[in-house]
């Protein structure tokens, strides 16, 4: 999927199983992190996605969180969301 071929609110607008799909999100695997961490991404070398959440989120912020983290990713700006997202530890693609 290209970040393109969506207007920035596709990605809190769609459903979110379509968006997985469209997104290539082969999973979401529940990741204890450390306690600050809520999600991230594991990119696998046929460009598919897994997407880790922490469990401790709850149902909203697992949706808000999978929205976003997958916006970030494919370059979608999230700055005018009308919630507040910081996103760390970004690695190169």
């Amino acid at each position: 999927m290209s970040a393109l071929a969506f207007a920035p609110w596709h990605f809190l607008t769609a459903p979110l199983d379509d968006l997985l799909q469209q997104c290539g999100v082969l999973g979401v695997i529940p990741d204890p992190g450390n306690g600050g961490f809520l999600a991230g991404i594991k990119p696998l070398d046929s460009g598919a996605l897994f997407v880790y959440v922490a469990p401790c989120a709850s149902a909203i912020e697992r949706d808000t969180v999978l929205r976003g983290i997958l916006a970030r990713w494919f370059g979608v700006d999230t700055a005018d969301w009308p919630v507040e997202m910081e996103f760390s530890g970004e690695a190169a693609r």
